[in-house]
This record gives structure tokens, C-alpha cells and sequence, in this order.
């Protein structure tokens, strides 16, 4: 299991997103942020955007407004102020 990051996505009301994952792509203050298994340790400040996160070959997708994502080499936390599944997201509220 060295190949694997545990990804957890928080927002204010709920916890999102609780995960083993390969890779994660976070919507970073100053671009997308790529993290693999045993990246090195920072904290960065999310823009709006889209996570994607993928385990065997499938990829998932999320909508996140502002917060903080802390990375480690093994984990991956993500204290959003907003977290939307794709599936369960309405569209017009989303272009709002």
C-alpha cells in the first residue's frame, strides 16, 4: 500500500470525501497541484476549482471553493469552505 494516499475532504457541514487514493489534483491560490504517494509535506491555499482524485483507473470529481489542503507523503486533508460531488451538484446554484 505504499502507492497510496488517504484523501480526506472536509467542509463546515460534512465530511466529503474519506478515500485511499493513487493521486490527487487540487485547485492551488496559484494553479493545480499534482500529489502522488510520498510527496513532500506542504500547505497551500485553495482557489475555486475542481479536485480529482483516482484509485484503479477511475477518476472522481469535485467542486471546492476556498480553504486550506495540507499534504504529507501519506495523506492528503482538505478543510473546504464548499465540497460538491459532481453527481449531486445543481447547475444553476454552481454558475451562480
Amino acid at each position: 500500500m505504499a502507492n497510496i494516499l488517504q484523501l480526506e475532504i472536509v467542509t463546515p457541514d460534512k465530511l466529503v470525501v474519506n478515500a485511499a487514493v493513487e493521486k490527487v489534483q487540487i485547485p492551488g491560490k496559484n494553479g493545480y497541484l499534482g500529489v502522488l504517494p510520498k510527496h513532500a509535506p506542504l500547505i497551500t491555499e485553495l482557489a475555486v476549482g475542481e479536485i480529482r482524485y483516482s484509485l484503479n483507473g477511475v477518476t472522481k470529481r469535485l467542486a471546492v471553493a476556498k480553504g486550506l489542503a495540507e499534504v504529507l507523503p501519506d495523506r492528503v486533508t482538505i478543510l473546504a469552505e464548499t465540497g460538491e460531488r459532481a453527481e449531486g451538484m445543481d447547475p444553476k446554484r454552481a454558475r451562480e
